[in-house]
């Protein structure tokens, strides 16, 4: 928009980003790798009941450990913030134009914080819900901005 002032830039950090589940996914990787060790092992017949039941959760396992995280690095790769002194517009992968959200709607942020450098803040724009900005490093710079605009954090 004409007169707009670029005041901040960021895009989540990308393991925090990536393996921000991680725990549930190690767990379901065990598992997969546990189930196909038990098939492996025994040598169930697959026509069985219980070897039919190992095969579909070592590949419902296996697709959903590794999986995700390939997933969540293909959609790390096209999310990126900007907040301007008017609006945060915010790319979410395979989203063109990118979501626009004027800060005259803003009613309150909220951080939930991994450490002093990164943090997820949470913003809730009325009339659009809750939007997040997910994992940023540096979260203090884009919070000073919106302190400048008149907003504290909770």
């Amino acid at each position: 928009m004409q007169g707009e002032k670029l005041c901040w830039q960021g895009r989540p950090a990308p393991r925090c980003y990536v393996f921000r589940k991680f725990p549930l996914l190690l767990a379901a990787a065990l598992a997969g790798i546990l189930a196909a060790a038990v098939l492996w092992w025994t040598s169930l017949p697959l026509r069985t009941p219980l070897g039919g039941g190992l095969l579909v959760l070592a590949g419902t396992a296996t697709v959903l450990g590794p999986g995700c995280i390939g997933y969540r690095r293909w959609r790390w790769e096209g999310e990126f913030y900007a907040l301007t002194d008017q609006r945060l517009l915010m790319r979410v992968h395979g989203q063109k134009p990118p979501a626009v959200y004027l800060l005259t709607e803003l009613q309150g942020v909220s951080v939930h914080r991994y450490s002093e450098q990164l943090a997820t803040i949470h913003l809730a724009f009325r009339g659009q819900g809750r939007v997040t900005l997910q994992c940023l490093e540096q979260p203090r710079a884009c919070l000073e901005v919106l302190r400048r605009q008149g907003f504290s954090q909770t």
